[in-house]
């Protein structure tokens, strides 16, 4: 979302390429959105590692008070440049929906949506990295044929 907001700002970026990216940056209910206020932080699982992080209002604060300057839709809709959304089909972290999102609201001329099957957020890698795999191979191979035809 931050790369898509950066592009749609910085004239030097010449084409953009995303992966597993989201379309909005407030994706909290209302009610997790009190809590959150009342407790000061919450925790969220990192289902990679095991480890439980903790977010803190900041973050909250940062989405709500400078909404208009994270709206990656509007940022989006600004593009005029070659741009590649990648995302797996899925993708549980970040739904293939949200590419949908992003590409209906971009450029359809300047704009591709490649989906990669049978693949999640991921692409199949994990952290610390033991490899690669198909869905990774396809998406780099597709962001080097893309780079290699806009640069």
């Amino acid at each position: 979302g931050i790369s898509i907001i950066k592009a749609s700002e910085d004239k030097r970026v010449k084409c953009l390429v995303t992966l597993s990216a989201v379309s909005h940056f407030d994706r909290y209910s209302k009610e997790h959105k009190k809590k959150w206020k009342e407790d000061g932080y919450f925790e969220v699982l990192n289902t990679r590692t095991n480890q439980m992080m903790r977010l803190n209002t900041t973050l909250l604060d940062d989405i709500e008070q400078n909404k208009s300057r994270l709206d990656i839709i509007s940022a989006v809709k600004k593009l005029e440049i070659p741009f590649l959304i990648i995302h797996g089909k899925e993708d549980l972290s970040v739904r293939f929906s949200e590419a949908e999102v992003l590409y209906n609201n971009s450029n359809n001329k300047l704009t591709e949506l490649f989906a990669v099957e049978n693949t999640g957020h991921t692409f199949g890698t994990v952290q610390p990295f033991k490899g690669t795999t198909n869905a990774f191979e396809t998406a780099i191979e597709k962001i080097i044929s893309f780079l290699n035809g806009n640069l």
